[in-house]
């Protein structure tokens, strides 16, 4: 997703350019050349990235097969990796999941997950987080893309080991300022942005 100047500032970068990556597929390119979920990329083979468009353009000009560079911020840090481009599979594509009603700042209804929940969800060791119970419609959350069945694992960075912690954390954000989440949802890891109303 694009960059906005509060955000490029929450995010510890130098501009507002580049792209925020907000998932990271299992076994893909993106995996082996070890970018993550909250990675900014703001070039690829040597060109810089401004908008999601530009890295669109660059990543479709490349033949499968080819290695390239990319050039990431994260944690307010540089670095480069060298990644193998691959074809794009055509079930990538995922619909996202149905919201319900809840009544809270974000539109969210969250709850501790349980050894119980833990592996009904087949969450892996380490993973922990407020379980996403239910989601309002027209919402913050819903416009950000969380969905019933999320595990909220860090809120601004910061790690969230119940549904308390998450709502303590989400209760400092101040009226349209940016709000990072991650996410763990069946095994691939989101990076979202949420604005309270």
């Amino acid at each position: 997703m694009p960059i906005a100047p509060d955000e490029a500032e929450a995010l510890k970068l130098p501009d507002a350019n580049g792209v925020i990556v907000i998932a990271v597929e299992s076994d893909s390119p993106a995996s082996w050349a070890g970018l993550r979920a909250g990675d900014v990329v703001v070039a690829f083979n040597d060109k810089v990235i401004t908008t999601p468009d530009d890295f669109v353009a660059q990543v479709s000009a490349t033949a499968p097969g080819t290695r390239t560079t990319v050039r990431f911020f994260r944690d307010g840090q540089e670095r480069t990796q060298t990644v193998t481009v691959e074809e794009l599979p055509l079930d990538v594509v995922r619909t996202p999941p149905r919201a319900a009603e809840a009544r809270t700042d974000f539109g969210l209804t969250l709850e501790d997950i349980t050894p119980t929940l833990a592996a009904h969800l087949r969450l892996p060791p380490g993973v922990s987080g407020a379980l996403v119970v239910q989601v309002a419609g027209d919402s913050p959350a819903e416009r950000a893309g969380l969905g019933a069945g999320d595990v909220i694992m860090t809120i601004s960075r910061r790690a969230v080991r119940s549904a308390d912690e998450a709502m303590s954390e989400l209760g400092r954000a101040q009226p349209g300022e940016p709000v990072f989440v991650l996410v763990w949802r069946r095994g691939v890891e989101l990076f979202l942005q949420m604005r309270k109303d």
